[in-house]
């Protein structure tokens, strides 16, 4: 029963700190804050935690960013070109793609917004260099005859920069699960068109 309760609170300041850490960022949030969102006073929570940075990588820990990193590559590798659009593998991957980001709502807000600070803080610009990455990967020849095109890929960087950002935008917004997925397959849409238009896919 002691251990049981003991998880309890512990589960409540985890809450609170997603919450705190969600509304307020890293460097706005004090530990008095997590204890006015979960109920638990100030002096017990240090009975849990060090310090707010080990609250903080608790709650989104060092192996988040890969998996938040995975799931959006995985979304963009699947659809190739528009004929992939309705198979099989490509609902999955759909499917398990706004599974991850409406799960993760809280998860991902702080790291794309509220992660100044943090080990997190320029990770908007390295996901959009990963995800280019990934895109230089499977349209190759397309990529090389863009640059020959345009003479470099700081455009491409920008809007995969623009699509983390309007992901984070939707993610912070107090809406319906239904709402949410019906505005980010929109995003979705706009993205893939925009770069198949740019790429010549």
């Amino acid at each position: 029963m002691a251990q049981y309760k003991k998880d309890n609170i512990k589960e409540s300041i985890d809450a609170a700190a997603l919450n705190a850490f969600s509304k307020k960022g890293y460097q706005a949030t004090k530990v008095a804050d997590i204890s006015a969102f979960s109920g638990v006073s100030v002096g017990n929570i240090y009975r849990y935690y060090k310090n707010k940075d080990e609250i903080f990588y608790s709650v989104v820990p060092e192996s988040f960013p890969d998996q938040l990193l995975g799931v959006i590559r995985d979304k963009i590798s699947v659809a190739r070109d528009k004929h992939d659009a309705g198979s099989r593998q490509f609902e999955d991957v759909t499917e398990a793609f706004f599974r991850f980001m409406l799960d993760n709502q809280k998860k991902i807000l702080i790291v794309l917004t509220g992660s100044n600070g943090t080990q997190y803080s320029d990770m908007r610009s390295q996901l959009a260099k990963s995800l280019l990455s990934v895109v230089k990967s499977i349209y190759e020849e397309k990529y090389i005859a863009y640059i020959s095109r345009f003479g470099s890929d700081e455009m491409l960087h920008l809007i995969y920069e623009n699509l983390i950002a309007a992901y984070s935008h939707v993610l912070g917004l107090s809406y319906t699960e239904k709402e949410m997925v019906n505005l980010i397959k929109q995003i979705n849409l706009y993205h893939f068109s925009g770069i198949t238009r740019l790429l010549d896919i």
